[in-house]
């Protein structure tokens, strides 16, 4: 009996954490639709002078981007306009820090590659930071329909020192390849 409660609880453990749960200074490559999750370091209370990096990867990087559900972010609010204990976001060439509880949920990368930069000063530290980031695929383009209105045929009746002509159009729709 108390193997068969070993068991459930590890299984419980292995189902909270989730297979793409991501550690402190790793790197992770993801497909379009999986998800990843991400948590401060020591959540749910980070220590203080810690430096994590987490960095992931969605493959084809050019064709993917990400998007951010944070449910939960509480860092060291702004001191004097600074963050003290920050997430720094990187993605497409541009960095944002966010502490307090302003939190990057609701953000979208441009490309299938964002790195996040996790660092608590010498004092006051909060809760942390529980993070979702879902690949998604870039939709496709098309080219829009295009309409050519063309002379087709040409009639030319007589009749008794009287001349008619009349000429039929005719529409063509031409559809780009996708």
């Amino acid at each position: 009996m108390k193997c068969f409660k070993i068991t459930i609880v590890m299984a419980l453990v292995a189902s909270t954490l989730g297979a793409d749960f991501m550690a402190c200074d790793t790197v992770k490559t993801v497909s379009v639709g999986d998800r990843v999750d991400i948590e401060s370091f020591g959540y749910p209370t980070y220590p203080n002078n810690k430096r994590c990096q987490y960095e992931a990867v969605c493959d084809p990087r050019e064709s993917t981007y990400f998007t951010f559900n944070c449910p939960v972010f509480e860092l060291e609010p702004k001191s004097s306009g600074t963050c003290n204990d920050y997430a720094q976001i990187n993605h497409s060439g541009s960095a944002t820090q966010y502490c307090g509880t302003d939190s990057p949920h609701g953000i979208t990368t441009t490309d299938g590659f964002v790195r996040i930069t996790f660092k608590s000063d010498s004092s006051t530290n909060a809760q942390g930071f529980r993070c979702y980031l879902t690949c998604h695929a870039k939709p496709t383009t098309t080219a829009p329909a295009t309409t050519t209105t063309t002379a087709a045929a040409t009639t030319t009746t007589t009749e008794a020192a009287t001349t008619t002509t009349t000429v039929a159009p005719t529409t063509t729709t031409t559809v780009a390849p996708t």
